[in-house]
């Protein structure tokens, strides 16, 4: 039995036909790309999420904690966040110091709250904790923010972790930074009363009150100048770190 392909059908065609049929496949696989990428989308869209008590675990969450349990890490830091945490490379900026990275992209206080357990199981010695953006650009009530964020620090200083917060980072909005400014005042108090570290990364990487420019792509996100200021101010945080086993 002899098996046709397209491009056996293509050359025993006139050339205005094979054309023709080659551009009906292209067309076709163009289509079949398309609506496969739309019913992936729909598809994920409709993936349940996991509530834990009222807090809803993205389906990035869902994925990245299974992981986490399934190849448990351990580290004598942890580095906790949403994406500023998540996009830094964070080994090769401290090479020497075994660092477990936590952030995941688009989380908030409140699902951070949610997957603490893979955050403690790393059983880390010092907790470097950068979160709130993802909390305000959505229009969270900030004394909702406060307090999931002091009951973040409020766990892992519990649980006998040395904590060090970094300020949320500034925007290149001023309304949205009006509110971040509050956050971090807040923050920064609540530190100084539960004798955790507070870094104000936003006095090297904002001017004026917003986030520089020569220090983000989008307004939002550090770029590489960004994370070379942020990683100055941690660094003397890490120097007891480095070598340390675990």
């Amino acid at each position: 039995m002899r098996v046709e392909t397209a491009g056996r059908v293509c050359e025993r065609l006139p050339s205005w036909s094979a054309r023709r049929v080659g551009a009906a496949g292209l067309v076709a696989a163009i289509f079949g790309l398309s609506t496969g990428w739309a019913v992936d989308r729909l598809a994920s869209d409709r993936l349940p999420k996991r509530r834990t008590g009222n807090q809803i675990l993205s389906q990035a969450d869902l994925i990245k904690t299974d992981i986490w349990k399934t190849f448990a890490a351990k580290g004598t830091v942890v580095m906790v966040g949403d994406s500023h945490t998540e996009y830094a490379d964070w080994q090769t900026m401290f090479p020497g110091v075994a660092i477990v990275n936590r952030g995941i992209g688009g989380d908030t206080t409140q699902s951070v709250l949610a997957r603490l357990d893979t955050i403690l199981s790393v059983s880390a010695t010092t907790a470097f904790v950068t979160i709130g953006t993802n909390d305000i650009l959505r229009g969270d009530p900030l004394d909702q923010v406060k307090a999931r964020y002091h009951a973040i620090l409020d766990r892992l200083i519990g649980h006998g972790t040395r904590v060090v917060v970094t300020s949320t980072p500034l925007t290149t909005s001023r309304r949205t930074n009006t509110r971040i400014a509050e956050l971090n005042a807040d923050i920064a108090t609540y530190c100084g009363q539960r004798r955790c570290d507070f870094v104000d990364l936003n006095a090297a990487i904002g001017g004026d009150g917003v986030l520089s420019w020569g220090m983000t792509l989008d307004g939002v996100h550090l770029n590489g100048a960004g994370y070379l200021q942020w990683a100055a101010m941690l660094a003397p945080h890490l120097r007891n770190e480095a070598g340390a086993s675990h």
